[in-house]
């Protein structure tokens, strides 16, 4: 179990047929329950998946696993929280002003990696998708200098954006097919 949140859980597994580590959300039971869940946890699948980008996590695969539940598969994310490296450099600051951490954080590299998060959040505004939940504990910074925005649970996604967005769980396949 990798985390926890108000849709799903997140898991990390192994995709045996291209032998990667891969994050798997899967809808809560009690969200599936709830009238229009599965089309909410979808919507958030299809219109993550449509917008490639480097600040954006790609999503794989979606479908039902054999016990019904609703799953999608996603790149995993590895790395830390900007609100943990936000507090991380706050923490380093001595008389003299601001100081790298053991990490190598500075505040200017801090203000980098949000210049990244913030071209990754307009290039969805271009394409019509709202993440609605921007804050720091949803930026990752990961190895290599990634910096990607996580969590579109909450997208809204405009009636003109053409991103393909259903009604219902129709389109979903079942792991394996």
């Amino acid at each position: 179990l990798l985390g926890r949140g108000g849709m799903g859980e997140v898991w990390r597994v192994f995709d045996r047929r291209l032998r990667r580590q891969l994050a798997m959300k899967v809808i809560q039971d009690v969200q599936a329950r709830h009238p229009g869940g599965e089309a909410t946890f979808l919507s958030e699948a299809q219109a993550t998946a449509q917008l490639t980008h480097p600040g954006i996590v790609p999503v794989y695969d979606v479908g039902t696993l054999a016990d019904g539940q609703l799953y999608y598969t996603m790149e995993e994310v590895r790395g830390r929280t900007l609100g943990a490296v936000i507090a991380e450099v706050h923490a380093a600051v001595a008389e003299t002003g601001w100081q790298r951490t053991e990490e190598g954080w500075s505040l200017r590299r801090l203000i980098e990696a949000l210049r990244r998060a913030a071209e990754a959040v307009a290039f969805a505004h271009s394409r019509g998708v709202l993440h609605r939940d921007l804050k720091p504990n949803n930026l990752m910074l990961g190895e290599f200098g990634t910096v990607r925005v996580v969590d579109w649970g909450l997208a809204k996604v405009a009636a003109s954006a053409g991103v393909d967005v259903p009604d219902s769980p129709e389109g979903a396949t079942r792991l394996g097919e």
